[in-house]
C-alpha cells in the first residue's frame, strides 16, 4: 500500500490577528487555492500556525504556539520531530530544519536592486534567507519572469530550480459588496489613491512632490495614501512638511485601513497610482483593475508583466513625468474608458486555481 504523502504548509502569516498586506493577502490567497487543489490529492494536509484560522479547515490546522521566534524556534522543533514529506513556505523565510522537499515562494528580490531602501540588518538577514532558501529548496516559486530573471542574474541561482507560477486574483468589485456597502456606481471623487505600505521603496516622497506639480493645474483634486508606515517614514513625512500648505491640505495619510474602507477608497477614487522603486508582482494594480481605475505605474518590468497595456506608466524618478500621467488621466476620457476596458479583461489572466496547480510538483 503506498505511504500517503504529508504536505506541511506554514500559514503563520494568514492568521486572523494580523494586519494584512500584500504577502499576507497572497498567502490568504494562496492557502484558499492550495486546499481546494490538494483535495483531490492522495496526500496528507497539515497547516502549521500559532493561532487558530478561522476559514483553514480545523482538523488540518496544527496550533503551535510561542509569542516569538516562532518560525526560528518552535517550527523548526515541530518540523524535526514530526518531519512532513513536503513543506511550504509561502510567504515566510524557513525555519531552521527543513525536510528535503521544501519549496518556497519567492515574492521579490528588490533588496538586491535597491538595498538603500531597507535597513542595513534587514538587507543582510533577506539575503541571507535567499541563499539558505536557495540552498536548501528543491523548488523555489515567482510569480514574474522579471523575478526569475532577477535571482538569475543577481544570486546566481539555477534557472531549473526556479518555477514562474504566477499570481492570481480574486474580484472584490462585485453586485454584493456594492450593495454592502452602498456603494454608488460611477459616483467618482476627485481623487487620487495609493494603497501600500508607507515606506522608501514604495517611492512615496517623490509621489507627494509630483502630486504638488499636478495640483498646480488641478487643484480641486486630493491624494489618500493608504498604508501603515514602514522603514522610510520619517523622511517621508519630512518631504510631505515641505510642500506649500496648501498641497499638504490636499494630501491625507489615512494609516492602515480594513478591506472595507480600501474598497470604499477604490469605489470613489479618480485613479490609481502605484510607483514603487521596485516590484516583483504589484497587487494594488489589479485591485485599480477590478474597480475599473485608470492605474498609474513605475514604467518596472514587473509592473509591465501585470499591468500590460492596461496602465499609465511613467519614470519613477520623474516627479513631472508622474505628474504627467496623473494629468493624463484626468483630462482624457477616450484613455480612461481604453485603460479600465483592458484592465477589465487583463484580470482574467490572474487565476488562482492556476497558480495552486502549477505548484504541485512533488
Amino acid at each position: 500500500m503506498t505511504k500517503k504523502i504529508r504536505i506541511g504548509i506554514d500559514a503563520s502569516r494568514s492568521r486572523d490577528s494580523l494586519q494584512k498586506t500584500g504577502v499576507e493577502v497572497i498567502s490568504d490567497q494562496l492557502l484558499r487555492a492550495l486546499d481546494t487543489a490538494l483535495q483531490g490529492q492522495d496526500v496528507g494536509v497539515v497547516y502549521y500556525t500559532p493561532e487558530k484560522i478561522a476559514w483553514l479547515p480545523q482538523q488540518s490546522q496544527k496550533i503551535i504556539r510561542l509569542p516569538r521566534l516562532w518560525t526560528v524556534l518552535r517550527l523548526s522543533w515541530e518540523l524535526l520531530i514530526n518531519r512532513p514529506d513536503v513543506f511550504v513556505s509561502p510567504v515566510h523565510e524557513l525555519p531552521f530544519f527543513c525536510p528535503t522537499k521544501t519549496y518556497r515562494v519567492i515574492h521579490d528580490v528588490a533588496f538586491l536592486r535597491t538595498p538603500e531602501a531597507y535597513s542595513r540588518f534587514h538587507n543582510w538577514y533577506l539575503r541571507f534567507g535567499l541563499r539558505r532558501s536557495l540552498r536548501i529548496c528543491e523548488k523555489v516559486f515567482v510569480a514574474t519572469n522579471h523575478v526569475r530573471d532577477d535571482l538569475i542574474a543577481l544570486s546566481q541561482a539555477a534557472a531549473e530550480k526556479i518555477i514562474v507560477t504566477g499570481f492570481g486574483y480574486e474580484k472584490k468589485n462585485t453586485p454584493e459588496l456594492r450593495q454592502a456597502l452602498s456603494l454608488q456606481n460611477n459616483m467618482r471623487n476627485k481623487q487620487f489613491v495609493y494603497i501600500g505600505r508607507v515606506e522608501t521603496k514604495k517611492n512615496i516622497r517623490t509621489l507627494l512632490q509630483a502630486f504638488a506639480v499636478f495640483v498646480d493645474m488641478h487643484p480641486d483634486y486630493t491624494l489618500v495614501i493608504a498604508g501603515k508606515p514602514g522603514l522610510g517614514y520619517d523622511a517621508i513625512q519630512k518631504t510631505y512638511k515641505a510642500l506649500r500648505q496648501d498641497v499638504q491640505d490636499k494630501i491625507i495619510f489615512a494609516g492602515y485601513v480594513s478591506d472595507e474602507r480600501k474598497y470604499q477608497l477604490l469605489a470613489e477614487s479618480t485613479a490609481l497610482v502605484h510607483i514603487a522603486h521596485e516590484e516583483g508582482f504589484g497587487i494594488p494594480v489589479l485591485e485599480g483593475f477590478d474597480f475599473e481605475l485608470p492605474v498609474i505605474a513605475s514604467d518596472l518590468p514587473a509592473l509591465r508583466e501585470v499591468g500590460y497595456d492596461a496602465c499609465v506608466f511613467v519614470d519613477k524618478d520623474d516627479k513631472d513625468a508622474i505628474a504627467r500621467g496623473m494629468q493624463q488621466v484626468v483630462t482624457d476620457a477616450m484613455l480612461v474608458r481604453d485603460l479600465v476596458q483592458r484592465g477589465r479583461e487583463r484580470l482574467r489572466d490572474f487565476d488562482w486555481q492556476r497558480v495552486a496547480q502549477s505548484m504541485i510538483v512533488w
